[in-house]
Order: structure tokens, then C-alpha cells, then sequence
């Protein structure tokens, strides 16, 4: 994992590296916690990629900026000098470019727990995993929430898009 993850760090002339938000890629061993039989399964050799991008989210209706991390599972015919090449994702992690600027991003930018946490969670449950601030788009969901009884908006919510496109909140932790 490089230094600085979930983000990196980057020369800029002949200054001390600074934290970059620019897209990098990294390969890294993925321990499969799944058995077959009564065999583990194998070390599972990984791209983690990172960008930052724009666009719109499920039921969000406004577009928004977001910082996305993958993890591929190279395809066959992989090989690492290719610029395009066949990968299998395996989990997906975005985060409303919106909260770095709150509390919840400092946090962000100096721990990798959180990103580690939802890329973990995402590969678990196989569905991606959006963080963003619970505004008037992402309230209405939280009447089927069975994971949070208190929140107010402002607040920061993790959830889950199925792949019928139905959206789960899956936490929330307060500001």
C-alpha cells in the first residue's frame, strides 16, 4: 500500500512530496476469506485503482464530484505494461468529494481505516459502497434503515447500491 493511502504522495518539482488527489494504480495481495471444500482459497494478486471524477449517483439527482477506489482481479491476457486490459472489479468504494472539506475528510485524508472499512465491506456484501453527506436525497431512505434510529442531515451515510439499483443505508456516523 503506498504511503499516504487512501490517497498518494507526489513530487512537484524538486519540492517535499505533498498528498496527491491525482489517479494512481497499485497492485496488492487479496486474501479471499472463502473456502472451497476444505481448502482456503489462494492469494489473489489485485489492481487497487484510484481516481477522482464527476458524475451523478443513484438517487442523488444532483451531479456530484466523487472520489472512487477499485479493486480489479486481473482477467486472462493481463499483463501489466497494457494500458487496457481485461479485469474483474470486485469492490468499489466512492465518496462525495463534498465531505472532504468536513471534519469527516481530515479523517479521511489521515487514516485509511475508512476506505479500507468500506472496500472490505464492499468485497464482503459484493455491492458498492457510496459515502456522502445525508441531505434531502439520501433522508428518504432512511425510513427503511434498520442500522440507524438517530441522524440528522448533515450527517454522514454509507450505502449500498444493489444491483437492481435499490439503494441500503448501511451506517451512519454524526458529524
Amino acid at each position: 500500500m503506498p504511503a499516504g493511502f487512501p490517497f498518494h504522495y507526489a513530487m512537484r518539482g524538486f519540492s517535499t512530496p505533498k498528498l496527491s488527489y491525482d489517479s494512481f494504480e497499485f497492485r496488492e495481495t487479496v486474501y479471499p476469506s472463502y473456502r472451497t471444500g476444505h481448502h482456503v482459497s489462494p492469494p489473489v494478486e489485485a489492481i487497487v485503482s484510484f481516481n477522482y471524477s464527476s458524475g451523478s449517483c443513484g438517487r442523488r439527482s444532483k451531479a456530484s464530484q466523487y472520489l472512487t477506489w477499485n479493486i480489479h482481479i486481473p482477467g486472462p491476457g493481463y499483463h501489466p505494461a497494457r494500458k487496457h486490459c481485461p479485469t474483474s472489479p470486485i469492490a468499489h468504494v466512492q465518496i462525495d468529494a463534498a465531505l472532504m472539506n468536513m471534519p469527516f475528510g481530515r479523517f479521511v485524508r489521515k487514516s485509511p481505516n475508512v476506505v479500507l472499512h468500506a472496500l472490505s465491506t464492499s468485497l464482503e456484501l459484493g455491492v458498492p459502497i457510496t459515502i456522502c453527506v445525508l441531505d434531502q436525497y439520501v433522508a428518504p431512505l432512511m425510513a427503511y434503515s434498520r442500522t440507524a434510529s438517530e441522524w440528522q442531515l448533515g450527517d454522514v451515510a454509507y450505502l449500498a447500491t444493489r444491483p437492481d439499483g435499490r439503494q441500503e443505508v448501511l451506517h451512519v456516523a454524526h458529524q
